[in-house]
């Protein structure tokens, strides 16, 4: 599986409120987070931090743990 397909997958994201920001940190993965200053923004940036946050584990052998079920 590429990078971009696990960035595909639909993945839990925790969103926080910091000041004027915003902090998406992708739940099912430790350490791929970001901020925006815009909700819209943030998930822009949390679509593209996912891609390099799997490229890292894919390129030093990393298991990429997949999405998690979530409780409706």
């Amino acid at each position: 599986m590429t990078a971009k397909e696990h960035a595909a997958l639909p993945h839990s994201v925790l969103v926080t409120r910091d000041g004027n920001y915003y902090v998406g940190e992708v739940v099912d993965w430790p350490g791929c987070m970001t901020q925006g200053d815009t909700v819209a923004e943030l998930f822009e940036m949390i679509d593209e931090v996912k891609v390099l946050w799997a490229e890292h584990c894919i390129e030093h052998g990393i298991e990429i743990p997949p999405p998690k079920p979530r409780d409706a």
